[in-house]
């Protein structure tokens, strides 16, 4: 099996955080309607979900371990306002990156590009008489174009759009009820 084969859309240092042994976690699989308990490695996760380039998913690693440092500061101190600037802005850094890294904003972006197609390429397409001469609206209308790079795209330029978030005030959640905190694979919320 290939190193990095599973790729995680959120990462595995989140779910520790609220495992019990370090190993295990508890779920809801919406889809069958079971709770479960199980080896949160395998959770938020698909083979080649990224790329059949395993680096790509390798080069998340110093992204998540900066703001993993940052993550224990803030569990530790429950507090933004100790953040330093740099602290502050890696935060925002991560914000972005993994708001765009899960496999809802995979689905939102080939949703446009399918939508991209549809509604100005092949229309775009259809208005080229010199093309239209060669083909027919039938063959356009059933041409499938993809980008499959869309997506990874928009992860990358998420890693500079954290001054994009600077207008949006954060709210640091601090659970001090008995009730336990619940996540999900789409975690970011804006």
């Amino acid at each position: 099996m290939a190193d990095n084969k599973l790729q995680h859309f959120v990462p595995q240092f989140y779910f520790r955080r609220f495992s019990e042994d370090g190993k295990l976690i508890r779920g809801y699989n919406l889809k069958s309607k079971k709770h479960f308990i199980g080896p949160f490695d395998k959770q938020s996760a698909k083979n080649y979900f990224y790329s059949d380039v395993v680096e790509i998913e390798k080069s998340f690693s110093p992204i998540e371990r900066r703001f993993n440092n940052v993550l224990s500061k803030l569990c530790e101190e429950g507090s933004l306002s100790n953040l330093t600037n740099e602290e502050y802005f890696e935060m925002l850094r991560f914000i972005a990156f993994q708001h765009q890294r899960t496999e809802h904003a995979k689905l939102l972006s080939d949703d446009f590009v399918e939508k991209f197609v549809e509604n100005a390429i092949k229309p775009l397409m259809k208005s080229n008489k010199k093309l239209m001469s060669k083909v027919s609206e039938e063959s356009i209308d059933n041409l499938e174009i993809t980008h499959p790079g869309a997506f990874l795209m928009g992860v990358v330029y998420s890693l500079e759009s954290n001054i994009l978030l600077t207008d949006l005030v954060p709210v640091l959640l601090l659970n001090e009820t008995e009730n336990e905190f619940l996540f999900s694979d789409n975690p970011v919320i804006f």
